[in-house]
């Protein structure tokens, strides 16, 4: 009778290759079959199979398993392959081969690496030694698999798992994405509605009464992959705004690849983080895009506005989020008001004079729509003529100019790349060598990988230039055809106005502004005092209107009289502590002449120290020269920095003095030329004035020593 019932482990990583017969499933379970049938005092009775999980982690769902037999008493004896096939953190696998089996007396084998705890094999350096060479191997791998599939990311090729919905993989490229015909059909009419006014529920609403297939019911129905146990993972498949909103924000549709949002921080954690944004890998034009980049943005844009349906309604108004009060800025409200059985719109400020807004506007609909399609109208066929002009011009001369232009650029840009780049690789060489310092090996690391990094955002702007030169694409060509697509407008609907994102103004209200906007305040509360904007307006604390209580309560001052007693207080101020010409005849000599000399000698040198590493890098001096040359240098640009350092200091002194005349000269001429109160003046000088109830008034100035 058998002495021992075993479980036989297999382990699969995700990571092993499926092509090698030495690490597949068949082959570890024929191996362990073969050496049982050479023990006959073992008997296998289960067999537990990880099919792609990693050795690092244990919490494996066959191994728990096994585990659990363990505790038991159901088996005591475990059998593997080898060792790695237990696990690869050597810590934790070395807990389980001293601590754990042997506490409950389970014989463990690992056949090929020869191991076996009943014969002594299992508690040696050999073990520690092959643990340690395991968890070596899963790290090697960790960082060449992330290396990988970071230059992937970079070259814009596709490594997801499951594509998003509305592409799928090429059938001869499975890192290139390809529209879905089917689902791509459903991503433009979402952007379609949204554009049209629809909102996310409603758009969700639409598509389940169609009996369009959400995402996560299409790639079942259609047995295509998709994420388990995530978000889409529910039983009730239909369309949600969630589902809609998270299409309308993905980038992806407009051809750009963005991948490398979420990422596990070590390869011993497998559980998984979002990455910062500046962290995320762009590739733009990776694929073909379903959706104009012009449209996704302006979905985008779109995405704060008031777009709340009202009752009984599915679409929003047509002005909702955008119609802005030209007095006060808020957003204007729809109201609705219904008279013999009829209903008139109306759109209206919700500020009103109450709260501070001094002309509260209330439009007709009708009349705003007439105003707006009609100025619209008249806006796009000026621009359609602009087009047929532009028509008119040949530009084949130019382009092939201009492309021969670039090119050039693109060629000499290059070279210099390959250049700066052979000096940057030399650096450690250097350091290492003693022809260096660290300090040195910082700078120079840095300059260079600068201009590495200026010469290919040139690169990349060059060759952008000279693709739309190529393919004849203008900047006019863009903005003209997104507004000529409304050439035969008739009636005024949400797409088109979103698509002019224009701002009307009424012709007959002008914006008024006044001088002490925003900088009168009530000396008693606090508060902004408000203006009224009558024949003779007044300055009054309306938050103390309520309150009788309040000392500043219904006070009111003449705007005229408080603007004018401001005005003489500058003027008086400035004629006592400021007995200067307007032309500013005190001026201090910030003149300094060595500055900029020193700072040409430092650079001077610094260049010619960088000069003097890359002539011994090309082999135009050799080292001793190269060590002279740097030392005598060095000693020199340290000679020129302290000077510099002490004329920096005198000039900084010089600078404060003349910020302050100038200062003072800009006050003294803006009053002397002023006869009254103007808001330059005012934003000029003045931070805020105080006003109490018995006239008396307070001003704070924004330069705090310029009547000192």
């Amino acid at each position: 009778m058998p002495k021992y019932k075993a479980t036989a482990y297999i382990r699969l990583s995700y990571t092993d290759d499926h092509s090698s017969e030495s690490d597949s499933v068949s082959n570890q379970r024929k191996l362990i079959e073969n050496f049982v049938e050479r023990n006959p005092d073992i008997e296998v009775v289960s067999e537990k199979i990880d099919d792609g999980y990693s050795g690092i982690i244990f919490d494996r769902p066959a191994f728990k398993e096994m585990m659990q037999d363990v505790t038991d008493g159901n088996i005591n004896c475990v059998i593997v392959k080898d060792l790695s096939r237990l696990g690869r953190e050597y810590i934790e696998t070395g807990r389980y081969l001293r601590r754990v089996f042997p506490a409950y007396g389970v014989r463990f084998i690992a056949i090929t690496d020869s191991i076996d705890t009943a014969h002594d094999s299992g508690d040696d350096l050999t073990v520690s030694v092959k643990n340690i060479m395991n968890e070596a191997y899963c790290r090697d791998i960790s960082i060449k698999t992330r290396s990988s599939l970071d230059v992937k990311r970079r070259n814009g090729d596709f490594v997801g798992a499951f594509p998003v919905y509305g592409y799928m993989k090429a059938e001869d490229n499975k890192n290139l994405l390809v529209p879905d015909p089917y689902a791509a059909r459903v991503v433009c009419d979402i952007f379609r509605m949204r554009l049209e006014g629809a909102s996310a529920s409603k758009i969700a609403s639409e598509l389940n009464r169609l009996g369009i297939l959400s995402p996560l019911a299409y790639k079942k129905n259609n047995g295509l992959p998709y994420a388990k146990k995530g978000y889409a993972d529910k039983a009730d498949c239909k369309w949600s705004a969630t589902t809609i909103i998270r299409i309308l924000q993905d980038e992806t549709y407009t051809g750009t690849l963005v991948q490398g949002k979420q990422g596990t921080p070590h390869y011993k954690i497998k559980q998984m983080e979002q990455r910062p944004a500046s962290e995320w890998v762009r590739v733009p034009d990776a694929h073909e895009a379903l959706i104009a980049r012009q449209d996704f943005e302006l979905v985008q844009r779109i995405k704060g506005l008031d777009t709340r349906t009202s009752p009984n309604e599915d679409t929003v108004y047509l002005f909702s989020g955008i119609l802005i009060c030209g007095c006060c800025g808020s957003r204007m409200t729809r109201k609705t008001n219904r008279a013999n059985g009829k209903e008139y719109h109306y759109y209206y400020c919700p500020t009103g004079k109450k709260k501070g807004c001094a002309h509260p506007v209330m439009l007709k609909e009708s009349s705003l729509i007439d105003c707006v399609r009609d100025s619209l109208k008249a806006y796009i066929g000026n621009i359609a003529s602009l087009e047929a002009l532009l028509s008119g011009i040949d530009q084949s001369s130019i382009n092939q100019a201009l492309a021969k232009e670039y090119s050039d650029h693109i060629t000499d840009n290059e070279r210099r790349l390959e250049q700066v780049l052979e000096f940057k690789a030399r650096l450690y060489e250097s350091l290492v060598g003693g022809m260096l310092t660290k300090e040195e090996y910082a700078s120079y690391k840095a300059k260079y990988t600068k201009q590495a990094e200026d010469i290919r955002e040139s690169v990349r702007i060059l060759k952008e230039k000279l693709s739309e030169v190529l393919e004849n694409r203008s900047e006019r060509n863009r903005w003209i055809s997104q507004f000529t697509q409304f050439s035969t407008l008739e009636t005024l609907d949400r797409r088109a106005l979103i698509h002019s994102q224009l701002r009307f103004s009424q012709p007959d209200k002008k914006k008024r502004d006044y001088p002490l906007k925003g900088k009168a305040f009530c000396g008693c509360c606090g508060h902004a005092l408000s203006r009224t904007m009558n024949k003779t307006s007044y300055y009054y604390c309306r938050h103390s209107e309520a309150d009788e209580e309040s000392r500043c309560h219904k006070m009111r001052i003449n705007a005229a009289e408080l603007e004018q007693a401001v005005f003489l207080t500058l003027k008086k101020q400035m004629e006592a502590t400021a007995p200067l010409a307007p032309d500013g005849t005190l001026r201090a000599d910030t003149s300094v002449p060595e500055r900029a000399e020193y700072e040409q000698q430092i650079e001077a040198l610094q260049d010619g120290k960088r000069t003097l590493y890359e002539r011994y890098l090309m082999d135009e001096i050799d080292l001793n020269t190269y060590k002279a040359e740097k030392a005598a240098c060095d000693e020199l640009l340290l000679k020129t920095k302290n000077a510099y350092a002490t004329v920096l200091a005198q000039a900084k002194q010089k600078q404060d003095e003349q910020a302050r005349q100038d200062s003072r000269k800009e006050a003294s001429k803006a009053i002397f030329d002023a006869d009254t109160l103007t808001t330059e003046l005012a934003e000029l000088l003045i931070d805020r004035v105080l006003v109490y109830p018995d006239k008396h008034i307070e001003i704070a100035y924004k330069i705090q020593d310029i009547f000192d």
